[in-house]
């Protein structure tokens, strides 16, 4: 077993304290006290698996309490929240009480805004138990519920104190969720220039992921790469952040038009081509990023969606109505060589011509 890296990264004032290693739910105890309640929102799925590996949640504190919750974005409602509002008036859980989750994204979104609202805020510690979670949605502060059929569309911007990223949860991973998190990873390989690359080939597959010692290094890079860049537009509006978008933009139309049946990773790095091509139709890209997203998507046997099946005009009208699109235009962050990224209004004409190409070329 690895040594576990722990170190805290800071935006302003505020602190967070990673700690990702294997088996490192030991400190949890770090970070609460006897006299203290806590709240833990656990998944059901995680609760089922890891039965005999989870704490006891109720005697982490005096009174403390388990809510188990469904994963997945049917969680993300009003019902759910002011469900969890209920318990937590029923238990009289304060506001210097601890919330955390142990999950994926979605159990995550939905905790990251009940610890936000309750009572004006309280102390919250992530346990994210996927690898998209350990590398992306837990790091940065985004958190939201769904609304009249549009995702995130309530949500707050509202960071965990720690984070416990225990790579123990990958184990039982299925291999699409591994999947799902290298399509993030894989992203922050072409947005940033750092070392990242070398850490990716340290992995001979996708299998190589569970066991590699590596694995700690390759979620730290990532979590660092992600929170520098968040620290510097924290609320999404100076368009720092908007590098974090690489992908998306195609990505969640592909994930929407299949009413979710395409996965994010393959539906992310399959934006990635798309919005390549994009900036290689505009004469921005420098590199030829087809292949490098390529080398990296077939070392992980991640395979592109096979856009054909779906209507282009209908997948434009979903990026017509993205939160990115502004004065009836569409703005990308594509890229311009490796580390370096543009953000650009793009013509619909030039979306639909990169569709249309990577489509008849699958």
């Amino acid at each position: 077993m690895t040594e576990a890296e722990r170190f805290i990264l800071k935006r302003g004032e505020f602190e967070t304290t990673y700690i990702i290693g294997e088996k490192i739910l030991k400190h949890i105890w770090d970070y609460c006290n006897d006299n203290q309640k806590a709240i833990f929102i656990v998944s059901k799925n995680v609760d089922e698996k890891f039965q005999g590996y989870l704490p006891d949640f109720g005697k982490i504190g005096e009174g403390s309490i388990k809510f188990t919750v469904s994963d997945g974005e049917n969680l993300k409602n009003i019902k759910s929240y002011q469900k969890i509002m209920s318990v937590m008036l029923e238990n009289q859980i304060e506001k210097n009480s601890l919330i955390g989750y142990v999950g994926g994204g979605t159990v995550g979104d939905m905790t990251g805004f009940v610890a936000a609202t309750y009572k004006r805020g309280m102390k919250l510690m992530a346990i994210p138990t996927t690898l998209l979670s350990q590398v992306d949605s837990s790091i940065g502060g985004k958190n939201g519920i769904n609304y009249g059929g549009v995702k995130n569309v309530i949500g707050t911007f509202y960071e965990p104190s720690v984070v416990l990223a225990d790579t123990h949860f990958l184990t039982a991973s299925e291999d699409s969720y591994l999947k799902d998190g290298l399509g993030e990873i894989i992203k922050y390989a072409i947005i940033e220039k750092t070392d990242i690359f070398s850490v990716i080939s340290q992995f001979s597959d996708l299998h190589d992921i569970k066991n590699n010692s590596q694995l700690t290094r390759l979620i730290s890079k990532s979590i660092r790469i992600k929170h520098d860049i968040v620290s510097r537009d924290f609320y999404d509006q100076n368009g720092i952040r908007a590098k974090l978008n690489f992908g998306h933009t195609v990505g969640h139309a592909l994930e929407s038009i299949s009413k979710s049946a395409v996965s994010h990773g393959r539906a992310i790095v399959t934006g990635m081509l798309v919005e390549s091509l994009i900036s290689k139709k505009m004469g921005i890209a420098e590199d030829d990023f087809h292949s490098i997203i390529t080398e990296l998507m077939n070392k992980f046997s991640i395979k592109p969606v096979n856009t054909a099946q779906y209507s282009i005009e209908n997948m434009l009208n979903i990026i017509r109505n993205d939160k990115k699109a502004r004065d009836g235009k569409i703005y990308i962050s594509i890229p311009v060589k490796l580390g370096e990224m543009s953000l650009n209004a793009v013509p619909i004409e030039i979306i639909r011509e990169a569709l249309d190409e990577f489509s008849r070329n699958r």
